[in-house]
């Protein structure tokens, strides 16, 4: 029996599924990989697959789909693989909602793998909780409460010892936690040694932008390198060897290499096999300017932070979590939260307050959509 798997995001909004967490199912593919659908989605937003194409005939074969984190997924990207799927098929159910858990038996992680284990018994004790605490957050168990005028019970209590003290500038308070003596050891070579060396883009508008050569005069080289977008690597970027980086898209998902891999520039011909990366030309998927710009740099970022939806599926010795406003989407607190290795290691920074009497203070939202969960 042929059985197919395709992961989607967990909480992802601007429609991309983070490819890093395909790598966690064996054989695993994004949903816009194997249903070839678009970035941009609208209500009517086709997936561009030919009928005679190989991918048409593997969907066609397929007896199972199995779509990991598919609520996550925006609805107008699931009208598009279904329509595809209609098409492809010739058949107006092409999934026939059929029931499968029947034949499934549900196996259940009762222990945290990626927490270490504790050098006494205090210390285990002390993980065996936090491991808890991790879980009830995943599954909405955790107690919360309500703010006035809400509905749900959404807001849950951060322990004291996970905070980070906010000092009045929040960055700052990051900073001092996550680099200790940041100014005394910034000028420390041993800590990334070597030379740096600095990689430019070339930049230009996109001649199928209408009035491109008129656009060109009024908008110079000079103007289209200062621009920053979402998704896109900067103008000029300066790396050394040991620099943190982190993909921007896909480049071989076989060996790794994907939207959202964390990595670190090594260099000679012992450090393992050699990959090459080479520059590529990108287009930004959302601006505002009246032209569309391409890019071509190294598909990489240097990576000193991530986004929440970036680090599912990574582990880190330390997680520090920034959040100016509290999560929006089923489960991205538990994802962050989760990324650590041991309970020391968690800390987070909650938006400072006056108000004394605010019954959330020193809370966060926890979403959680528990009727996912009935029946399994």
């Amino acid at each position: 029996m042929m059985q197919y798997m395709v992961h989607g995001p967990c909480g992802e909004h601007n429609y991309k599924s983070p490819c890093i967490t395909a790598l966690l199912l064996i054989a695993g593919r994004t949903a816009h990989s194997r249903f070839a659908i678009p970035l941009n989605l609208n209500d009517s937003t086709r997936c561009r697959i030919d009928h005679g194409s190989d991918l048409a005939q593997l969907i066609r074969e397929t007896s199972r789909i199995i779509w990991d984190e598919a609520p996550m997924v925006h609805r107008h990207a699931f009208e598009a693989a279904d329509r595809a799927l209609r098409d492809i098929m010739h058949c107006d159910d092409p999934t026939a909602m059929n029931k499968i858990w029947p034949h499934y038996k549900v196996l259940k992680l009762i222990r945290n793998m990626r927490l270490m284990h504790g050098k006494d018994e205090q210390e285990n004790i002390d993980i065996k909780e936090f491991s808890k605490w991790v879980l009830d957050i995943g599954d909405g168990k955790i107690q919360a409460t309500a703010k006035t005028g809400e509905h749900g019970k959404i807001w849950i209590s951060i322990p004291d010892d996970k905070l980070i003290e906010n000092t009045g500038d929040t960055v700052a308070s990051i900073v001092e936690e996550v680099y200790p003596n940041l100014l005394e050891n910034y000028t420390d070579t041993t800590l990334i040694p070597g030379q740096q060396i600095v990689f430019k883009s070339v930049d230009r508008i996109c001649q199928m932008t209408r009035n491109a050569t008129y656009i060109e005069n009024i908008y110079p080289t000079e103007f289209l390198n200062s621009l920053k977008f979402q998704g896109l690597p900067n103008h000029e970027m300066i790396l050394k060897v040991g620099c943190p980086v982190i993909m921007l898209t896909n480049i071989n998902q076989a060996v790794g290499l994907c939207n959202g891999t964390k990595t670190k520039v090594l260099t000679g011909g012992n450090t393992g096999t050699i990959i090459s990366i080479p520059r590529i030309e990108m287009t930004p998927t959302d601006t505002t300017w009246p032209f569309t710009i391409k890019r071509r740099q190294f598909p990489i970022k240097v990576c000193f932070a991530m986004t929440i939806n970036k680090s599912q599926g990574q582990t880190f010795e330390k997680v520090e979590i920034y959040l100016p406003k509290p999560v929006f989407s089923h489960g991205q607190l538990y994802v962050t939260v989760s990324r650590v290795i041991s309970c020391q290691g968690l800390k987070i920074s909650l938006p400072p307050t006056n108000d004394t009497e605010d019954p959330c203070k020193r809370k966060t939202k926890n979403i959680v959509y528990k009727e996912i969960y009935t029946d399994l």
